[in-house]
């Protein structure tokens, strides 16, 4: 995890004692390391306009996971 990931890890972990679901486990380091690097995957591919409706789904869904606007 670099820095800038680690930076948002931990905004994620104060958001998500606030916006987590009840019932729902907020992501551990790993796995959010995981989602945040499809989700920049993703989100270039969006940019770049090669983005397919799996991709924008998927990102939505890492969206809500990551806890990001």
């Amino acid at each position: 995890m670099d820095a800038g990931q680690h930076s948002r890890f931990l905004s994620y972990l104060e958001l998500a004692k606030y916006f987590v679901r009840k019932g729902t486990v907020a992501l551990d380091a790993q796995s959010f390391a995981a989602c945040d690097a499809e989700f920049t995957q993703l989100l270039e591919r969006e940019r770049r306009g090669a983005a397919s409706r799996e991709d924008a789904q998927r990102l939505v869904q890492l969206r809500r996971m990551l806890l990001r606007d």
